[in-house]
């Protein structure tokens, strides 16, 4: 459902759980974004299909506790508790549990129409989860979700990752002070996925194979990628800068390429049917290969 004006209001007094995604994927673009929202010179809407499904959410939450009460037997005392925390005396930290447990777990409850699995969902939902543990000082969390698919429930016990937490803190401090000071951060502390099982953690060196050879070749490999991330920064600034050339009430706009493109090719911007500006390079077989199928 649409946050009250309260909520709203609310909303820019803190970093909440459902910022964690964004603020974890450490993209400049998103976080602008987000502060825009929280400034209010954005309000989101969605489309009718998503926001209806957003609702039946809201509308199952109730039931969804009530099946993880019977099936992991556990006493719930807590519904839509909101506790906010200040990480170094600046940075605000706010959870709104969908309940907690008698000694304080935190418990959220999903409601999925896709085809994901429990453990994929939690993958999805991690830094929201890991969140969450920040907020209560808890080292664990329960994550339950009814499969309306599937009509089937499943839950699980999500652990703490403190490593995971640091950086997302950091990342939290560093997005907290361009939101109230407008000062853009020059870089973000890279965050590698959320590990909330009790899988083993080890360092490659340890590997029986592992020498220098291998060194070497891990060392390249990571610059390889630093590389891509450098360029990929580059390429979302580049569509940014596209994008505000697409009239509102285009479906798609092309361009022949010149300079050191190959003769042929093309950029093409697509508005997809939810509005969301697609951008591509297509060579000249691409090019060719649309055509055909246009005339067939």
């Amino acid at each position: 459902m649409a946050l009250s004006p309260q909520q709203l209001a609310d909303r820019q007094n803190w970093i909440g759980s459902s910022d964690a995604k964004v603020i974890s994927e450490c993209n400049y673009e998103q976080w602008e974004r987000l502060i825009a929202i929280k400034k209010g010179d954005i309000v989101e809407t969605f489309p009718w299909d998503k926001q209806t499904l957003m609702n039946a959410g809201n509308h199952m939450e109730a039931f969804i506790l009530d099946c993880f009460k019977e099936k992991a037997n556990v006493m719930l005392n807590a519904f839509n508790f909101g506790k906010t925390v200040v990480h170094n005396a600046r940075t605000p930290l706010h959870s709104t549990f969908d309940a907690l447990t008698t000694d304080k777990i935190a418990v959220e409850a999903k409601f999925h129409t896709g085809t994901m699995s429990v453990d994929e969902l939690i993958d999805y939902y991690a830094p929201q989860l890991q969140h969450h543990m920040f907020v209560t000082g808890k080292d664990y969390c329960w994550f339950a979700v009814f499969f309306g698919f599937r009509g089937r429930f499943n839950y699980r016990l999500v652990k703490r990752d403190d490593d995971w937490l640091k950086d997302y803190v950091e990342n939290c401090r560093r997005f907290w002070h361009w939101y109230k000071n407008g000062v853009k951060p020059k870089d973000f502390v890279t965050m590698t996925p959320v590990i909330w099982d009790d899988m083993m953690v080890m360092n490659m060196a340890e590997l029986e194979q592992f020498d220098s050879t291998m060194q070497s070749e891990m060392n390249l490999n990571a610059q390889t990628i630093l590389d891509a991330k450098h360029s990929n920064e580059i390429s979302e600034k580049a569509k940014k800068e596209i994008r505000l050339y697409m009239p509102s009430n285009c479906r798609k706009m092309y361009l022949e390429l010149t300079g050191n493109h190959k003769k042929g090719s093309q950029l093409v911007m697509t508005r997809t049917k939810t509005s969301n500006l697609m951008i591509s390079i297509k060579t000249t077989k691409e090019v060719e290969h649309d055509e055909i199928n246009k005339a067939s």
